[in-house]
């Protein structure tokens, strides 16, 4: 991908890299998986407004359904533990 659209992503506000003590770029997988979807949402026509909130509406239905996983994992493991009945 080129530089300049990597930079236009980051100035548009719709992702932030990391970066090294002498402010050089680190790319993770997670931040290129991100930058994949991205300029497939840009290819489509999508504005970068449009695609921030794809983006956040996106993130805020993946922290919910990782919330109930953990619930749900929390009220397993619960019914799981032996009863007094049961000692």
């Amino acid at each position: 991908m080129p530089e300049h659209r990597l930079r236009a992503f980051e100035n548009a506000g719709l992702f932030e890299p990391h970066r090294t003590e002498g402010g050089t770029r680190l790319y993770s997988d997670a931040d290129l998986e991100l930058i994949q979807r991205i300029a497939e949402l840009a290819d489509r026509g999508i504005n970068y407004a449009g695609i921030r909130e794809i983006l956040e509406i996106t993130e805020v239905a993946l922290s919910e359904e990782s919330e109930e996983d953990s619930e749900e994992e929390e009220a397993s493991t619960v019914l799981e533990a032996p009863q007094k009945d049961e000692i």
